[in-house]
């Protein structure tokens, strides 16, 4: 929280960079493998992070949905092996009316993808910078006084420890 707070304006950057990448190569990919390793732990907490995050914040990628900002998902490994119109070699899919997006980026879901109408029109990075930016105080102020209660914590029994010695 105190780095956040003396580090806010390298946020920014640092915030759109991660989401960038960790939709592109770590959203959706092997969760639903059976064997367990650190590299599909870890992707599935992404992929958690970013339903919860999308379903929170009704928000959906990074910057607001226009077509330009869904190449984030359409572009993405998830969409490679999920879409339904991925030919056999993986590298060209026709135009679908549905775009590639996780049913967390829809108010209402009619099947695997929604339709273009009902996915959230803010992006995610605005709202959750917004979200951070206005809760930096508050968090600053906790850690100072989770600071400043085991400061305490380690004074008085000294404190106490001293007194009891001169009696």
């Amino acid at each position: 929280a105190i780095l956040g707070f003396v580090y806010r304006g390298k946020l920014e950057s640092v915030m759109k960079d991660t989401m960038a990448t960790t939709l592109k190569t770590q959203y959706g990919i092997d969760i639903r493998n059976s064997v367990s390793s650190p590299e599909r732990e870890a992707n599935k907490a992404i992929t958690d992070s970013w339903n919860a995050a999308q379903k929170e914040f009704t928000c959906c990628a990074i910057d607001d949905t226009t077509a330009l900002s869904l190449t984030v998902y359409k572009d993405s490994d998830w969409c490679t092996e999920t879409s339904p119109n991925k030919t056999a070699n993986n590298k060209e899919r026709p135009p679908s009316p549905n775009p590639c997006v996780p049913e967390s980026c829809c108010g209402q879901v009619d099947g695997k993808y929604c339709g273009s109408d009902k996915i959230y029109r803010e992006g995610c990075y605005q709202k959750l910078y917004n979200y951070f930016e206005k809760n930096v105080m508050l968090y600053a102020g906790i850690a100072i006084g989770v600071a400043l209660l085991l400061l305490f914590s380690v004074i008085a029994p000294i404190c106490l420890w001293r007194n009891a010695d001169y009696r």
